[in-house]
C-alpha cells in the first residue's frame, strides 16, 4: 500500500498541473531528494494518526470491558474485582468446563519424544513397537506430534507400550486413509516404522498420501519398508463402484447402482476390491497390528468380512458417524470374536483382542499364522 501511494504520488508530482498559483514555481523545480523526502514525512504522518487512532480505539474497549474491575471500595480484592466482570466470569467457566483440558489434550498431550538408537531404549519395552536397529552406533532424538483425529494414534500408542508383549506383525491396514496426514490414524504409525496398506478411493487423496509419506518410507530398510497406496472402494466383490464426492467435507459416499444421484457430475467410477482380495494381493498376515475403518457407512459390512476370514488385528478402530447398523449389534459381533472396547475418541470406538488364551495371567505369545492366501 506504501509502495501504491508512492508512485501516484511521483507521478503527481511531475506533472505540469502541479505549478503554485501565480505559476511561477512548479514543485518540478525541487530538488528530486527534497521531493522524496517530503513524500515520505507526509505519508509516515498520515500512518501515525491512523495508528494512534487505532489505539485509542482499543484502548477505549478494554477500559470499557475492565471497568467492573476497576475498585469500588478499599475492601474489594483484585479476585473479587475480576469475578465482577461478566465476560472473564464466562471465560473460567468454559475454561473449567473442559476448555483447558481440551487444549492441553489437543496441544502438549500429542507430543512425543522418538529415540532411535543401537542401545538402551528410550521406554523399557519400546521394542514391541518400534523394530530395533542393528545400528549399534546410531543414537538420534527427534519430536514427533500425534496427527490423529482425537488422538487416536497416542492412545494405542501407550496401550501397546503398556504390554509385555505384543504378538502381531508391525502393520496398519487404514481403510479410508484420506490423504494419509491430517487426522490419520497410520501416518504416525509408519514414522514409526510400522508397514502400511491404504486404502482410499479418491485419487487425488491416494496421490496426496505419496507425497505426503514419501520422506517416512525407509526404502533401504532391513527388513524392507512396505507401505502400499490402494487406490479403491472395500466392498463385497471385484469390480467398480461409483462414488459421490463431497468436497465442501472432503467425503465420499457408494452410491447404489440404481441411485437417481448418478448422473450427478460429482460421481465418479472408481475400482472395488473385497478384503479377501486386498488381503491377498498386498500379503496381509492373519495377526496385524491394527485395523482402521472409516468407511462413511460402510464399516460393518467390511468388519464382518476380515471376521469371516478369521483375521485377528489387535487394535480396532471403528468410525461411528456414518454407521447404518446399530452400534448394539457392532459391539456384540466384535464381542463374539474376542475384542473388547477399551475407549473413544471423537467418533472413533477402539477395541483390543482379547483371546482366550489371553484373558487369565500374563499374555502368551500367538504364533502367527501363515499370509492370507486367496484359498484359505
Amino acid at each position: 500500500m506504501f509502495l501504491y501511494r508512492m508512485k501516484h504520488l511521483t507521478s503527481w508530482a511531475f506533472g505540469n498541473m502541479f505549478c503554485t498559483g501565480r505559476g511561477t514555481a512548479c514543485l518540478r523545480d525541487v530538488p528530486i531528494a527534497k521531493l522524496f523526502c517530503y513524500i515520505i514525512l507526509f505519508v509516515a504522518a498520515v500512518e501515525f494518526i491512523i495508528i494512534n487512532i487505532f489505539v485509542i480505539y482499543v484502548y477505549n474497549v478494554i477500559s470499557h470491558e475492565f471497568s467492573e474491575i476497576q475498585p469500588k471500595s478499599k475492601r474489594d480484592g483484585f479476585f473479587e474485582r475480576l469475578h465482577r466482570n461478566t465476560k472473564i466470569r464466562s471465560l473460567v467457566t468454559s475454561a473449567r468446563d473442559g476448555g483447558f483440558l481440551s487444549i492441553l489434550q489437543d496441544t502438549v498431550e500429542r507430543l512425543y519424544l522418538i529415540k532411535e538408537s543401537g542401545g538402551d531404549n528410550l521406554f523399557e519395552n519400546d521394542d514391541i513397537l518400534v523394530p530395533k536397529s542393528k545400528n549399534k552406533n546410531r543414537d538420534f532424538y527427534s519430536f514427533g506430534m500425534d496427527v490423529s483425529h482425537s488422538g487416536e494414534a497416542s492412545f494405542i500408542f501407550k496401550r501397546i507400550l503398556s504390554r509385555s508383549e505384543f504378538p502381531y506383525e508391525h502393520l496398519i491396514v487404514d481403510i479410508g486413509a484420506n490423504d494419509g496426514f491430517i487426522s490419520s490414524n497410520s501416518f504416525n504409525f509408519i514414522q514409526f516404522g510400522w508397514d502400511a496398506v491404504l486404502v482410499e478411493p479418491q485419487l487425488d487423496q491416494i496421490n496426496l498420501a505419496k507425497k505426503n509419506l514419501k520422506r517416512y518410507i525407509e526404502l533401504n530398510r532391513d527388513p524392507p519398508h512396505e507401505v502400499s497406496f490402494v487406490q479403491a472402494a472395500i466392498g463385497d466383490r471385484d469390480g467398480h463402484v461409483y462414488l459421490l464426492r463431497k468436497e465442501e467435507h472432503q467425503e465420499s459416499y457408494v452410491l447404489p447402482m440404481d441411485d437417481p444421484a448418478l448422473g450427478n457430475d460429482k460421481v465418479v467410477q472408481v475400482p472395488s476390491l473385497s478384503v479377501q482380495t486386498l488381503a491377498a494381493r498386498y500379503s496381509i498376515p492373519r495377526n496385524f497390528g491394527i485395523l482402521s475403518i472409516d468407511a462413511e457407512g460402510k464399516g460393518y459390512e467390511i468388519l464382518r468380512q476380515w471376521f469371516a476370514l478369521k483375521f485377528t488385528p489387535a487394535y480396532i478402530i471403528f468410525e461411528t458417524l456414518h454407521i447404518r447398523e446399530r452400534l448394539s449389534n457392532v459391539a456384540s459381533h466384535l464381542e463374539k470374536n474376542n475384542y473388547v472396547f477399551i475407549g473413544t475418541r471423537g467418533w472413533n470406538a477402539i477395541y483390543e483382542h482379547n483371546p482366550p488364551k489371553f484373558q487369565q495371567g500374563k499374555l502368551k505369545q500367538i504364533q502367527p499364522n501363515n499370509v492370507f492366501s486367496a484359498n484359505p
